[in-house]
């Protein structure tokens, strides 16, 4: 076995071959006739040695023998194809392997192949091509990476100018809620409730403080990072909620959350509200996923996030619900979903409770002809029914009743997506139960359906 390089003096980068026969007077024969060209050639007389040669550098050109011991070129391009997919590969052959050498141009592992004996300017002509073809390829891989690098570049700035938008869009949306004349009632128990708002945004973070204060609401704190709420907590007093946006350097929301839950201040179980301009379903998910008791995206309005905090009160805090289930199960309820498992846990929790009288349906048209028979007290309505969607119900009630006379509303979904949080908050919907349902969650939000109209 031997290993022999030849080197030219210019030092512009010259390209790469890699001659492989175990016969050492064939690639000296090889050497001999390109070393005038302005190639850099590397020898060498064992396969298995050349595929160790290639895995640690990178060549433009390979020739290689075929019948060799130990491994066969055909072996040896096969394993450098995975290696070095770009590298073109070039197979010596003589007239028995013939066959072989032309099933492997069609399998695609060579690029070509030449019999042996060969003519010099034969082979020559087939290398220029074949280095030709590596160079236009490498350059455009790298006219591609330009490309696609300065495309990642200009979405990352589109997204820092979305989001810069939508947490402009947050602070008008509050302070037309802090200037209005209409004036928020809080009850005591939300008037009593600490508050942590942890924001980045200065613009967001400020406004949001004052607009909680106007409502009553005297314990509330700011930070402007993951870090500092974490310092907080240790020494703070405890915290009843913390309202924390997702995307923060070094700390984000989601990471706080866990190290909230995890750590041993007096608010590790705080409810936990994440705050955000991301709208895509997976980060929905992940935050439903990980235990996030609540989640907001920007922009919003005051009375989605009251709705959110109120409907998050810790353990306790809604005061003799059971006794209020009990009081609830004489009213007519309307059921509507098309998922099969979500329309049975919710009958199954009705009946559970001491429902009886009760209607369901798994179209919205069957939901039509419901309501039109008998106008029921409660109506949960899917907010993946399309036909028609629970904005058309709802209008369609409002136009044909007295608000006496219409039900309360409450929209469900198994696997919510990021824009019905931003049309149900929009629409000034507080009764949206997104997730798995369960009993007590489900008549805590029936419970605020009927407050909310006056029933």
């Amino acid at each position: 076995m031997s290993d022999q390089s030849v080197h030219s003096e210019d030092s512009a980068p010259k390209p790469r071959i890699l001659l492989v026969d175990d016969e050492a007077p064939i690639t000296t024969a090889l050497i001999r006739e390109l070393r005038s060209e302005p190639f850099e050639l590397t020898a060498v007389n064992d396969a298995q040695e050349a595929l160790r040669t290639a895995s640690s550098q990178e060549f433009d050109l390979i020739i290689s023998d075929n019948l060799m011991p130990g491994m066969t070129g055909l072996e040896f391009f096969s394993n450098l194809k995975v290696l070095h997919p770009r590298t073109r590969r070039i197979l010596l052959t003589g007239q028995t392997d013939m066959g072989q050498a032309v099933q492997a141009f069609n399998d695609g592992y060579i690029h070509r192949f030449v019999g042996k004996p060969w003519q010099r300017d034969e082979l020559l002509a087939i290398i220029l091509q074949e280095l030709k073809l590596f160079r236009e390829q490498k350059e455009e891989v790298e006219v591609r990476g330009r490309l696609e690098s300065k495309v990642r570049q200009r979405v990352a700035q589109l997204q820092e100018v979305f989001v810069e938008l939508k947490q402009a869009k947050t602070q008008v949306a509050l302070y037309e809620d802090n200037t209005s004349a209409k004036r928020v009632h809080l009850s005591p128990r939300m008037r009593k409730l600490s508050v942590l708002v942890v924001d980045e945004h200065d613009g967001v973070r400020e406004i949001l403080l004052n607009t909680l204060r106007k409502t009553g609401m005297q314990q509330v704190a700011g930070v402007s990072s993951g870090e500092h709420a974490l310092k907080y907590l240790q020494s703070a007093p405890p915290v009843d909620i913390i309202l924390s946006e997702w995307k923060m350097a070094e700390i984000d929301g989601l990471t706080l959350f866990k190290a909230v839950r995890a750590g041993n201040t007096l608010s590790a179980n705080a409810t936990f509200i994440l705050v955000t301009t991301r709208e895509n379903r997976a980060a929905v998910e992940l935050a439903i996923q990980s235990g996030i008791n609540g989640y907001l995206i920007k922009p919003f309005h005051l009375k989605a996030l009251l709705d959110q905090m109120e409907g998050q009160l810790p353990k306790g805090e809604i005061e003799n619900l059971e006794e209020r289930i009990r009081e609830l199960r004489s009213l007519f309820y309307v059921v509507v979903n098309a998922d099969l498992d979500s329309r049975s846990n919710l009958q199954n929790l009705l009946t559970a409770s001491g429902v009886q009288n009760m209607a369901v349906a798994a179209t919205g048209n069957k939901a039509v002809r419901l309501l039109e028979e008998k106008m029921p007290d409660v109506l949960i309505y899917d907010c993946n029914i399309r036909e028609p969607n629970w904005r058309e119900i709802r209008d369609s009630l409002q136009a044909a009743h007295s608000p006496s006379e219409m039900p309360a509303m409450v929209i469900t979904s198994v696997t919510p997506m990021p824009k019905e949080f931003e049309e149900i908050n929009s629409a000034g919907i507080s009764t949206f139960l997104p997730g798995q349902i369960h009993r007590r969650k489900l008549f805590q939000i029936v419970i605020q359906a009927l407050t909310d109209i006056g029933k």
